[in-house]
């Protein structure tokens, strides 16, 4: 009886090895793709560090052993869940919602592993969320938040300082120079890099869950508290000792000795929190009777520990686990395919889905003077695109660029374009009170002039594309309705940005004025399209 139960749980214990390896690597071409993108900004540079250390912990706490995830209607149910949102992934091509499936599988297999004596592999969930970023672009929100907060306390401590300023948005004017305010300092440096050190804090350390938010909430304050003392050191070596520490190696020793500082305050509220939270031993009770408040004040102090797994010796749904394995490889088939064909973006008048003029569409309400026009063919990533019509010129003395650039399969963010370029972002907002979205952004350009760009999107249809900052299913419904079931686009996207350039900072009425000069322009292309289309009224 012995010999039949240790084959079937090498069986069992073998059989969902394969299964687990299949399930967890089916999605890894979109999330290559994921992967590439979080990399590519700076505030994620955490991402080596999670999963080397996630690793590390799977490898400490893991005791080898492994189940298939069939031994409740919930895990079995989770299983097929993941597998829709795996196909809803790709049928909207959203890495993103790759993720959030690959996120719940790690979740899920965590949950099936066995740990080592009282270790419980689950716990590691906070770092497996690490790798999801915030939808609507609600983490450059943050920052944002975090870069506009941080430059009115250092102006605050500048002047407590005697330090004289002028405050411009996230620009600091001294005689001396100009200081800029970082989005709550990048790189390694980042806020989000203070949150995984809180989430692994909370992991290594078998914190309560219940702690997390506060630890979240911690790390956000410390990297504000910390940004702004990084800006009033720049401000006060600039000012006091004609040094300039915001580039350079200066810039770069400054930012990791903030960021050593932050960690160690982290420690410090870490120290803080296992004082204030511990369980209530049966010794500081005067009565031995069962008080249920302290019972649930211990279970939630407690990190949760449970015994190590027993081995689960019944035998798998054979049906249900070849099923599954069958629709991961199709699923896998599908995103190669998807990864790998040649993109059909309506490729008509030079890869583009309408034919422009040399001369802006305008009306007799448009104040825009043209002065130049020209083609540009350049990195889909630069700012004008890969292939854009620039019209150069005025409106009422100010200089400005209009553009419209085509195609793109999904929404493109020409603020993170201008960033490639050297351009520091100074604020950014989303009007969605119309009908058609409007991105407005202003910024500091690498020549210290004042850069503003206002910039819409609109597919070969005619039709108006929402901004991901409306909602978190904006990018999902335009992919929805511009694809066939075969994941094709059959509708292309069009960029049209005005954006200017100006030594001094524009005043209200010259950005209103701006702004509406744009809404006019935008129409006008909108018309365009639609009267190549056969569409128009």
């Amino acid at each position: 009886m012995s010999t039949s139960v240790s084959r079937l749980h090498v069986s069992t214990e073998g059989f969902a090895r394969i299964f687990w390896l299949i399930f967890l690597l089916m999605p890894v071409p979109l999330l290559v793709v994921h992967f590439s993108w979080m990399l590519k900004r700076e505030h994620f540079h955490y991402l080596p560090a999670l999963l080397i250390a996630t690793v590390v912990l799977i490898w400490q706490r893991w005791n080898g052993n492994i189940v298939l995830p069939f031994s409740s209607i919930t895990k079995l149910a989770t299983v097929w869940a993941v597998l829709l949102v795996y196909l809803m992934g790709i049928l909207i091509n959203s890495p993103w919602i790759i993720a959030l499936g690959w996120t719940v599988s790690i979740i899920l297999a965590l949950a099936s592993m066995g740990g080592k004596a009282e270790a419980n592999l689950v716990q590691l969930w906070p770092l497996a969320l690490m790798i999801l970023p915030l939808p609507m672009n609600l983490d450059a929100g943050l920052t944002t938040w975090l870069q506009l907060r941080s430059s009115m306390l250092s102006s605050h401590i500048l002047d407590l300082i005697d330090i004289p300023h002028l405050l411009l948005g996230n620009v600091i004017e001294l005689s001396e120079g100009t200081i800029f305010v970082e989005q709550a300092c990048s790189g390694v440096q980042s806020v989000y890099t203070l949150i995984f050190c809180a989430a692994l804090l909370v992991v290594w350390g078998r914190r309560p869950i219940f702690l997390i938010p506060f630890y979240v909430v911690t790390a956000v304050f410390w990297a504000l508290a910390l940004n702004v003392l990084r800006i009033v050191l720049v401000g006060w070596a600039k000012f006091y000792l004609h040094l300039d520490w915001s580039i350079g190696w200066e810039h770069e020793l400054l930012g990791y000795f903030c960021l050593a500082l932050a960690l160690l305050c982290l420690l410090s509220t870490d120290r803080l929190f296992r004082i204030m939270v511990f369980p209530i031993s049966s010794d500081a009770t005067s009565t031995r009777a069962r008080v249920p408040l302290i019972e649930l004040w211990n279970w939630a102090c407690e990190p949760g520990l449970v015994a190590p797994r027993s081995v689960e010796t019944r035998a798998p749904r054979s049906d249900v686990t070849f099923s599954i394995i069958a629709i991961c490889i199709l699923l896998l088939s599908a995103q190669c395919a998807m990864l790998l064909r040649t993109p059909e973006t309506l490729p008509q008048n030079n890869n583009s889905f309408v034919v422009l003029p040399e001369t802006v569409p305008r009306t007799a309400s448009s104040r825009f003077n043209l002065t130049g026009f020209r083609t540009e063919t350049a990195s889909r990533d630069a700012p004008m695109g890969a292939n854009a019509h620039i019209y150069s010129g005025e409106v009422r003395g100010i200089p400005v660029t209009i553009a419209f650039t085509q195609p793109y399969e999904t929404w493109h963010d020409l603020v993170a374009c201008y960033q490639g370029v050297g351009w520091k972002l100074n604020s950014k907002s989303c009007d969605s009170s119309g009908e058609w979205d409007l991105i407005e952004a202003s910024f500091v350009t690498p020549k210290d002039f004042h850069g503003y760009i206002w910039f819409s999107a609109i597919d070969s249809r005619g039709e108006m594309v929402d901004a991901p900052e409306r909602s978190v299913f904006s990018l999902w419904k335009f992919n929805l309705r511009s694809r066939n079931v075969l994941g094709k686009p059959q509708a292309a996207l069009g960029i049209v940005q005005l954006n200017c350039e100006s030594r001094s900072p524009l005043n209200t009425d010259e950005m209103l004025l701006l702004r509406e000069e744009f809404l006019t322009i935008r129409n006008e292309f909108r018309q365009l399209i639609l009267t190549s289309l056969g569409s128009a009224d």
